[in-house]
């Protein structure tokens, strides 16, 4: 008896940890989500202007300032 009341405190604790994970990790996905489909302007990097990679910083995609022409240079994936 004593047994099964351990086992029945055991899985209550372990579902309460569950519930309070899945919540943190659902907040968590929801900002990613935001962030993949509805992209601001300011993570739209590729082709734009730069000097160094610094400006490039806040890409996902295009974080490389590179020299497109002789004198211009803008952000890119390679």
């Amino acid at each position: 008896m004593a047994l099964l009341k351990f086992l029945f405190l055991l899985t209550t604790l372990l579902m309460a940890a569950t519930v309070t994970a899945t919540r943190d990790v659902n907040q968590d996905s929801q900002g990613l989500e935001r962030m993949l489909v509805q992209p601001s302007a300011n993570m739209m990097t590729c082709l734009r202007g730069c000097t160094a990679n610094e400006d490039c910083s806040d890409g996902w995609v295009c974080k490389l300032c590179i020299f497109m022409t002789e004198r211009t240079r803008a952000c890119s994936a390679f």
